[in-house]
């Protein structure tokens, strides 16, 4: 049995800053995020697996490689939370539009009942049918066609927020990615981000965070995805896989 914990439309749109440090830095700028902000959200530390979804023409991909400004991603996300608390499952739509995210998302809690994400993105909306209040209706007007799990993510996240400033920080660790059976022909074949990944949801354009000088942090446009399908190509060339 699946049960609805949260469902959020498209609201308001936010900005989303993102900043790249090597491994090595992640843990000096988790003990201070969490010295200076005590997580209290059941979600404050998770493991979790992202998988995400594209069309036939990885559309999700080009436009995140290509750098435009209104772009979409679906996304299928597995928690793995130690103490129990918190969903078990996320689906979300992430649109990009400009300077601005917006993204709407239904949390599922699971009662002897799995969700797989080897399926395409329209059967786990399908599934959704059998929980009460979680209509995907709204989701559907948002979906492309033939969406097929492409990619894996899987990090380890802790979330801090800052009420004074009204910023909500995010920092991924141990990053590795994986291709999905949409990439057809690819070999499931780990590999290791060499980065901490680090974003501030903010609803000013430029982040209040007072520590980002401390760290010598600036921004950077990035996207996991769009870096995991590139690392996983290099990957094959390597081999000699489209010599």
């Amino acid at each position: 049995m699946l049960i609805l914990l949260y469902k959020k439309g498209f609201g308001e749109p936010y900005y989303e800053t993102k900043f790249v440090l090597p491994v090595e830095a992640g843990p000096a700028l988790a003990a201070f995020l969490h010295r200076v902000y005590p997580g209290s959200s059941p979600y404050w530390q998770s493991k979790l697996t992202t998988t995400y979804y594209d069309d036939l023409a990885l559309s999700s991909y080009w436009e995140s490689r290509d750098g435009l400004l209104n772009k979409m991603k679906y996304r299928f996300r597995q928690y793995f939370n130690p103490s129990g608390v918190g969903a078990d499952y996320g689906i979300e739509i992430k649109r990009r539009e400009g300077p601005l995210t917006n993204k709407t998302k239904i949390l599922l809690k699971a009662a002897g009942t799995r969700l797989s994400p080897m399926a395409d993105f329209g059967s786990l909306l399908d599934r959704l049918r059998s929980v009460p209040g979680a209509s995907a209706a709204a989701l559907r007007t948002h979906v492309r066609q033939c969406l097929r799990p492409t990619l894996a993510i899987s990090c380890e996240r802790l979330r801090f927020v800052n009420q004074r400033a009204q910023e909500r920080y995010s920092l991924d660790q141990n990053i590795a990615c994986v291709a999905m059976p949409g990439l057809a022909g690819w070999s499931r074949r780990r590999v290791a981000f060499p980065y901490t990944i680090f974003e501030i949801k903010s609803a000013a354009a430029v982040p209040a965070a007072p520590f980002l000088r401390m760290f010598s942090l600036e921004p950077v446009s990035f996207s996991k995805y769009a870096y995991g399908i590139a690392s996983l190509l290099e990957e094959a060339d390597r081999d000699g896989k489209y010599q």
